[in-house]
């Protein structure tokens, strides 16, 4: 991919999409401290809506592209200091569950992807 090419210091690359949840407004884990739920992540200033949050992405496992030095420095994981990604332009999910595969069969048939399959 050009974008990998483009940056010499760059390790590798993979795959996105937009995150449906957002870990700085609608996320939330059970603190270690008390037992009560907080937001994942918290900003120095509070978020108030989902649009002001940090942009995040989901990856979605379409593909990941490594340069040879990462795996002459032993990294393990897709996730480096150095790491960039693509974001895909359509929406992509698991294909894990036999609800999946019926959403996916509803999807063709109904022509409702939005690019050719070949």
């Amino acid at each position: 991919f050009d974008i990998l090419q483009k940056d010499s210091n760059a390790l590798n690359i993979f795959s996105v999409g937009l995150a449906e949840k957002n870990p700085y407004f609608n996320m939330v884990e059970e603190s270690a401290d008390n037992g009560y739920f907080k937001v994942c992540k918290k900003l120095h200033d509070g978020i108030n809506s989902r649009q002001e949050a940090p942009k995040v992405y989901a990856m979605n496992a379409s593909f990941y592209f490594y340069r040879k030095a990462f795996f002459d420095a032993g990294l393990i994981g897709a996730i480096t200091e150095r790491s960039l990604i693509f974001e895909m332009e359509h929406e992509c999910f698991d294909l894990d569950q036999p609800r999946d595969f019926e959403y996916l069969d509803y999807l063709i048939t109904n022509k409702k992807l939005d690019f050719n399959m070949l």
